[in-house]
């Protein structure tokens, strides 16, 4: 089945004291996007768009054989940067996995990324009993010290409901130690109609993409979450 990864990648590299883009930052000889996009390509994802900022273009040109460059002129957030993608994910057929990655965590693998794709297909059916394929799916791990990240939040039932950043989390919310990996899955077509509706009435005063996750079960998608070991989402930061 076709899929698309969007790769984020439109940061400065500030934390690691550097004027080259955090990115392109090599760990066991290769850039760390490097490392994202080939377990992207071992999931048999081909279709991929790298997601920086206008002043980043050559720096980034090495990829242009095996990515689309797509240009977030400013940096207001996850949401906004996807929302940089909107005219390549309206050419999209409707229900075409779309993997949002981040260029950042170099231990993701192939076969995470393969379980999501399936997930939002139906590869994911093994049974005519199993649950239909996901609309959106949030890789998310549990954690003793979930401070930093934001808490999956679950209805009554027990489903999927949204996910809340820490900042704007109760007390309460951050008792949580199931929190979110950041990598998410979605069908072509949720992203096109959620995203432009998300607005940026936040501490951070930017677009979550996590948004999403509550606007999607509200207008009644199907949501989902995969959790995996949290070595495969570690960002990298700083120099150590």
């Amino acid at each position: 089945m076709e899929s698309k990864a969007l790769i984020l990648a439109a940061g400065k590299g500030t934390r690691l004291r550097s004027k080259l883009a955090k990115p392109l930052h090599k760990i066991a000889g290769l850039p760390l996007i490097s490392w994202v996009m080939m377990a992207a390509k071992q999931a048999a994802i081909t279709d991929m768009s790298i997601i920086i900022s206008p002043d980043q273009k050559d720096a980034f040109k090495i990829f242009e054989n095996s990515a689309n460059l797509v240009f977030q002129h400013q940096q207001k957030g996850t949401g906004h940067a996807v929302l940089a993608a909107q005219a390549e994910l309206e050419k999209l057929d409707p229900d075409c996995p779309v993997l949002i990655l981040f260029a950042d965590t170099p231990l993701i693998t192939a076969e995470t990324l393969s379980r999501l794709v399936d997930l939002l297909s139906d590869k994911g059916q093994k049974t005519p009993t199993d649950s239909p394929p996901s609309d959106i799916c949030v890789v998310c791990f549990d954690t003793d010290n979930p401070t930093g990240y934001g808490r999956l939040k679950f209805d009554p039932a027990g489903n999927l409901a949204g996910i809340v950043e820490e900042a704007d989390a109760s007390d309460e919310e951050k008792q949580s130690t199931l929190v979110n990996g950041g990598i998410m899955a979605a069908k072509a077509a949720i992203l096109t109609t959620l995203l432009p509706k998300l607005g940026s009435a936040n501490a951070q005063g930017e677009i979550y993409l996590t948004d999403i996750v509550a606007e999607a079960q509200q207008s009644g998608y199907r949501l989902s979450y995969l959790q995996c070991d949290e070595t495969e989402l570690t960002g990298v930061n700083d120099r150590t």
